[in-house]
C-alpha cells in the first residue's frame, strides 16, 4: 500500500499591503513515502547555496548582533548625486531575522564592506534615527 504525504505551509498576509511582506504565498508538497527523496534535496540545497541563501541561526543570546551582510546598495543626494551612505540588508546570525541598516559613507570607506561579510555590532554601535536603523561601530567577524 502507498502513502501519500502532503505538506502545505503558508507565508504572508491577506491584509493591507505592506512593503516588507508584499506577498502571500502558498506552498504545497505532495510525496509518495516509498519514494526516496535525498538526490532531490540535496540539489535544491545546492542550488538554494548558489543563490545565496544561508540559513545560520544560533539561536543563542550572544549572536544576536553577529550580522551576515547579505546585500549593499549605495544611497545618493538628491542634490549633488554624491554617496552619503550605503544601505544594508542584513541578516543575525543569532535571531535569523533580517533589517536594514544605514552607515555612512565615511566608516564604509575606512572599513568596507561586501557581500556575505559578516560583522559583529556591540551594543553601543548602532542607534535609530527618524525610524532607520543606523550602523556607527562594527568589527569584523572571521
Amino acid at each position: 500500500m502507498n502513502n501519500l504525504s502532503i505538506f502545505v505551509d503558508e507565508s504572508g498576509d491577506f491584509g493591507q499591503y505592506r512593503p516588507h511582506s508584499p506577498y502571500y504565498i502558498i506552498a504545497m508538497v505532495l510525496h509518495e513515502q516509498s519514494k526516496n527523496l535525498s538526490s532531490e534535496i540535496t540539489k535544491l540545497n545546492i542550488e538554494l547555496e548558489n543563490l545565496g541563501y544561508i540559513d545560520l541561526t544560533t539561536n543563542k543570546k550572544e549572536d544576536q548582533r553577529k550580522l551576515i551582510v547579505m546585500d549593499i546598495y549605495p544611497l545618493k543626494s538628491k542634490a549633488s548625486d554624491n554617496i552619503w551612505a550605503y544601505a544594508l540588508q542584513v541578516r543575525s546570525i543569532g535571531t535569523g531575522k533580517t533589517n536594514r541598516w544605514t552607515i555612512y559613507s565615511e566608516l564604509y570607506d575606512r572599513k568596507p564592506l561586501k557581500r556575505f561579510d559578516t560583522i559583529q555590532v556591540p551594543a553601543d554601535g548602532w542607534g535609530r534615527r527618524r525610524g532607520y536603523l543606523y550602523l556607527y561601530q562594527y568589527d569584523y567577524v572571521i
